[in-house]
């Protein structure tokens, strides 16, 4: 049978602890003699920073792509509920759509008129008024004119005739409308 050796009664037994420092607070020596401390080498930490930096260059285009996406799908939404909006007023103004003066599709549309149909009380020849009466009964459509998610803007263009405007025409607006084509 193997016999185990005496140890003095007196000295406490080193043991293993984390980190390599025994029982008793001496630390253990590593095979070149020099002691080993608790924490991580530069090497360690090293690869850690290059797997982050590695994760990292793999999920950031997701996350930005995933925010462009989700600022196409409210701008649909938007774009659906103003539609919606616009052909509401239409059904109650003779198929008027706002930003005519007077209900009259034969004078210009104007952005100002437009918001101001869109967002106030109006009557049956498009007048508006800040208050509702039993005379101006109509909308309001909208609160307000939201703003373009792309674009921050809550301008309105309103483009006449057959045609929409070129795409570097409209970078201050945030809405482009064409009564003419309804759309």
């Amino acid at each position: 049978m193997y016999a185990r050796p005496a140890q003095h009664p007196r000295l406490p037994r080193a043991t293993a602890r984390p980190g390599g420092v025994a029982r008793g607070g001496v630390a253990r020596r590593t095979v070149t003699g020099r002691r080993r401390r608790p924490g991580f080498t530069l090497i360690e930490i090293l690869i850690v920073v290059v797997i982050l930096g590695i994760l990292a260059a793999v999920a950031l285009p997701r996350f930005s792509s995933a925010a462009r996406m989700t600022r196409e799908a409210t701008l649909r939404e938007t774009l659906r509920q103003l539609r919606g909006q616009i052909q509401a007023f239409r059904h109650q103004h003779r198929d008027v759509p706002p930003g005519y003066p007077a209900g009259n599709p034969g004078s210009g549309a104007s952005e100002a008129l437009f918001v101001g149909q869109m967002t106030q009380y109006t009557n049956e020849i498009c007048t508006t008024s800040a208050n509702k009466t039993m005379v101006f009964r109509y909308g309001p459509y909208l609160r307000q004119m939201p703003p373009n998610p792309l674009t921050g803007s809550t301008r309105v263009r309103i483009a006449n005739g057959n045609s929409m405007p070129a795409p570097q025409d409209h970078k201050t607006y945030g809405w482009i409308y064409n009564p003419d084509l309804r759309r």
